[in-house]
């Protein structure tokens, strides 16, 4: 059942080191096709201490906000993500690359839209509050005319968001969970560049957990 969205949604601010520059396309380019929506296949590399034993299953969906009017579409890839828990440490799952386009959901507040499935994977238990998805813009196709666009970002492309509960500020996964998050992607005006990219994270229509 697809519930409306009555809890706010946080919104986190790209990171403010580095900056990709992206040109955009005229308007008799198009939209470009999606090149792959199945989920990518994960390296583990975690450095997050398994005290408690065992994994929990995770998988990682994503949708995406309605784009800025500037854009006829935003191509982006991604590549993996990282975990962060309460105390600091964190858990990376790298991916084969997965390109999508930001225009072929236009959710907007509605995250019933649609989503793709970005990766499957497992994660040692822990309290995480964290999640940074590595995702860098590849292309643009500019709603009028020809230009460069430039997009806050690092040099690794790494696109940070939150994770929480219900009655909490953060997410906490248990051994033997199945765990399933629907962030969405955004994007907003910038300030020392035009455009930054981040995310929002609610618990009613991104989580789903199943013991």
């Amino acid at each position: 059942m697809v519930r409306l969205l009555d809890r706010r949604s946080f919104l986190a601010a790209g990171a403010t080191a580095g900056v990709v520059t992206i040109a955009g396309c005229g308007q008799d380019s198009g939209a470009p096709e999606t090149e792959n929506t199945e989920a990518g296949t994960d390296e583990p590399g975690t450095t997050c201490e398994e005290s408690n034993g065992g994994s929990a299953s995770f998988d990682l969906d994503i949708t995406a906000d309605q784009l800025p009017d500037a854009f006829e579409s935003i191509s982006v890839e991604f590549t993996g993500f990282e975990l962060s828990d309460v105390d600091g440490c964190t858990v990376t799952r790298e991916s084969d690359p997965v390109q999508f386009d930001l225009d072929q959901f236009e959710a907007g507040f509605d995250w019933s839209e649609g989503s793709i499935d970005l990766m499957e994977t497992n994660v040692p238990p822990g309290e995480y509050d964290s999640i940074t998805y590595f995702i860098t813009v590849t292309d643009t196709t500019l709603s009028s005319g020809d230009g460069e666009q430039t997009f806050q970002t690092n040099e690794d492309g790494r696109v940070p968001g939150i994770l929480w509960d219900s009655g909490g500020n953060s997410l906490r996964i248990e051994a033997g969970e199945s765990i399933t998050i629907t962030p969405q992607l955004t994007v907003q005006e910038g300030f020392s560049y035009d455009w930054r990219m981040g995310s929002k994270f609610d618990t009613q229509e991104s989580l789903d957990r199943q013991s």
